[in-house]
């Protein structure tokens, strides 16, 4: 388990690092170009805080190591929203935190709240909607609203989602657009 968390956090990061941000100028201009990073030697306590489920030091990470960031130095590692799809109270701490991380683009050009929808997290999407987030922001290389991300994808993963009609209706009530 503890090896392909770890496998799993690399190819993200790998990932994250090549392919560009693409938004539309009109969601440059509402979202903010910043992202949470953590030092490099804090990194494998995180990756093992998550993987263990230790939400005490993972608390103690996110309070005093992780920072919000418009640059990802070379001794900071770039933390994905995903990442925390399982720890509802560790979103509610990052969003305390820096409230303006709920429109923050990512390397990727995702937003949070496309990130939450990915995961088919409608506890964090609520908490991002409640917080602020643009529910209609689009973003990713391949620019979408998250509701045209959630409506994307295959119709079995979809079907197979319980909290697909949840998460679709709280984007629907918060102004979610398939259409743009």
């Amino acid at each position: 388990m503890k090896t392909t968390l770890t496998k799993i956090l690399f190819i993200s990061i790998i990932f994250s690092a090549v392919v560009p941000s693409v938004l539309l100028p009109a969601e440059r201009e509402q979202s903010t170009k910043k992202v949470f990073v953590i030092k490099k030697k804090f990194f494998l306590p995180f990756v093992n805080a998550i993987g263990t489920k230790d939400s005490e030091t993972l608390n103690k990470l996110i309070r005093d190591e992780i920072k919000l960031d418009d640059v990802i130095k070379d001794d900071y590692v770039w933390l994905e929203i995903s990442w925390f799809q399982n720890y509802p109270d560790s979103i509610r701490k990052l969003i305390e935190k820096e409230s303006n991380f709920v429109n923050s683009v990512g390397p990727d050009g995702l937003l949070p709240l496309q990130d939450a929808v990915l995961f088919h997290s409608t506890e964090i999407a609520l908490m991002l909607i409640k917080s602020g987030a643009q529910v209609n922001a689009k973003g990713g290389v391949d620019p979408k609203t998250p509701l045209q991300i959630l409506l994307g994808q295959p119709k079995s993963e979809a079907d197979e989602q319980a909290n697909f009609k949840e998460m679709k209706k709280l984007l629907k009530d918060n102004g979610g657009r398939s259409y743009w």
